[in-house]
């Protein structure tokens, strides 16, 4: 293989893409403008995925994968749903009126996650997994590689459809083939590179990142079409994780050895920290809150929150 894990790298650039989340969801003045720069996260944190557990190569404890996934899974929808849950109760809401069948269908078949939109990505990444493990049981790498083109094309065409996001904003459309490029990667990593050099892959990845931008433009401006995923954001996250396990490890020293899991906290619970600043701030400083630093201030704190309780939960295990 050309080039040695850079887990530095990587973890630097699961940092930069969770801020890219935050920007995504969080609302100011300038979030909009962002928007294309961002579409790159979370196919980047699939493709992440299947770099790492992708691999044909060895054996791996997909049990251990699938039980983590679905703890993920589970803890965070609880947690949302008793926020939902205490929400109803300040308001006078009751969630007896939801159509929980519909609910429920949604989030089996679609990944749709009754209590915030957000998490859906954690559902796919819990089906995913299932579906490596699958792969990997039946040794049917050599073949599933051949549903990525397919399966973006269908993501692309039915997204500029009338039919809900839903439908292809979850583990087949999303999920599965960028995990299947990740580990494509991993297996063909040395070719990727065999024409390139470290500054020339530096140069193709910058020239990458403006793409998304014009095909905005093209998409919104010229053809009238609202967007929602662009072909080029998939297309850089492919590049910034060759990029991030061709180049040399940078700023090592800087990164938190717990980065990982602070990333995964920030990803659950940056919503929820927006929704609570929404309420307790008192009017003029939301204005200001709202405009300009909404972002900012959620993922500072969102990062705080994750990074307390982790040193809590190591201290007391340590302790014990």
């Amino acid at each position: 293989m050309a080039g040695q894990f850079k887990i530095t790298n990587i973890e630097w650039l699961r940092v930069i893409a969770m801020v890219a989340i935050v920007l995504m969801h969080i609302d100011a003045c300038y979030t909009y403008t962002l928007l294309p720069a961002t579409r790159f996260a979370v196919p980047f944190f699939f493709m992440v995925t299947g770099y790492f557990i992708g691999d044909q190569s060895k054996k791996k404890d997909w049990k251990k994968y699938i039980i983590h996934a679905l703890l993920l899974l589970l803890g965070a929808t609880l947690l949302y749903g008793a926020f939902e849950f205490a929400g109803c109760l300040y308001s006078g809401r009751s969630m007896c009126t939801w159509q929980w069948a519909k609910i429920f269908i949604k989030w089996i078949f679609f990944n749709v996650n009754p209590f915030h939109y957000h998490l859906w990505f954690l559902g796919a990444y819990l089906y995913v997994i299932i579906l490596g493990a699958c792969i990997d049981k039946f040794n049917l790498w050599r073949w599933i590689y051949w549903l990525i083109i397919p399966l973006l094309i269908a993501r692309f065409s039915i997204q500029y459809t009338d039919l809900p996001p839903y439908v292809t904003r979850n583990f087949l459309f999303i999920g599965l083939p960028c995990f299947l490029m990740g580990s494509w990667l991993r297996k063909n990593q040395s070719l990727c590179v065999s024409h390139l050099t470290n500054g020339k892959l530096i140069w193709v990845c910058l020239v990458t990142a403006i793409l998304p931008f014009g095909e905005d433009y093209i998409w919104e401006n010229i053809l009238g079409v609202q967007y929602g995923d662009f072909i080029t954001s998939y297309i850089l996250a492919f590049l910034l994780l060759l990029a991030a396990v061709e180049l040399p490890s940078v700023l090592q020293r800087y990164l938190p050895s717990n980065a990982r899991s602070l990333v995964l906290g920030i990803y659950i619970i940056h919503p929820m920290v927006q929704i609570i600043y929404t309420h307790i701030l008192p009017q003029k400083a939301l204005i200001l809150y709202n405009t300009w630093l909404a972002p900012v201030v959620v993922f500072i704190t969102s990062w705080l929150v994750c990074d307390i309780t982790l040193r809590a939960v190591k201290y007391g295990f340590v302790k014990k």
